[in-house]
């Protein structure tokens, strides 16, 4: 709830006139997914800057009058600007139309919806993944179905390689972290062992796909321990210009 995140201000965020009314069940919605404090806090205050984008500059008055279009214009106005805020504005969309405030988004045609509604089930009700984690697993299979299939071209996973997984984990490694890649690969080989278990690629695919090694400790810390800052204090000399300057 906003008053256990702003216990003082909570009414401020409430009377907001066209999100107010829905930030508490929108925090709730949030929650339920799993966002920590830190990131509700953040979602939070950016809808305020939304709502406040949407009466003033948008000349809403109230959630009745708001459309997907009014939130697309709200997104194109932040997405040059401040980035984060546009995952709030995608998220206040989702939350609306999962209320049924707002109308579904239409529907676009996937040649590969074939394999992507039931792999979507199967993530679902089989391995009873949150709706977060079942979107990036569907983005990462996309990406790959498409970049095996691309244009118009006849898709044929009976024909499936190795060589053809390795082909794009290559296409897409160069512009993602390890550990970002390592994520990519886990959804590759939940994929690759869905298709083999219907019976449409040899199995074993997924066994073949090299995970990048992230190894503990390898980056710089974020921050000192307290006593390694004092003994580095310690060990100039600020009795003098230059051990201050230091």
């Amino acid at each position: 709830m906003i008053k256990e995140l702003y216990p003082t201000v909570y009414r401020r965020y409430l009377s907001l006139p066209v999100l107010g009314s829905i930030l508490d069940s929108f925090d709730n919605w949030l929650l339920d997914r799993g966002y920590c404090r830190h990131t509700r806090l953040l979602y939070v205050n950016d809808a305020r800057r939304i709502d406040d984008h949407l009466h003033h500059k948008q000349g809403l008055q109230c959630l009745e009058e708001l459309t997907l279009d009014d939130l697309h214009s709200c997104w194109r106005r932040y997405y040059s600007r401040k980035v984060r805020i546009t995952r709030t504005v995608l998220n206040v969309r989702k939350f609306l139309q999962w209320q049924e405030v707002l109308p579904a988004d239409p529907e676009k045609p996937n040649r590969f919806r074939s394999y992507l509604d039931p792999y979507r089930d199967y993530l679902t009700e089989v391995r009873g993944l949150s709706e977060k984690t079942i979107s990036d697993h569907l983005a990462t299979v996309s990406h790959f179905l498409a970049h095996l299939a691309p244009g118009q071209t006849l898709l044929k996973l009976e024909e499936l390689t190795a060589s053809n997984v390795e082909a794009f984990i290559s296409h897409i490694g160069g512009r993602l972290k390890r550990e970002s890649l390592q994520h990519v690969i886990a959804h590759l080989r939940s994929f690759l062992r869905w298709l083999a278990l219907a019976g449409n690629i040899p199995p074993g695919l997924d066994a073949q796909i090299d995970t990048p090694r992230v190894y503990r400790l390898e980056q710089l810390p974020r921050a000192l321990p307290w006593e390694t800052v004092c003994a580095f204090l310690d060990s100039i000399d600020r009795e003098t210009p230059i051990g201050l300057r230091d």
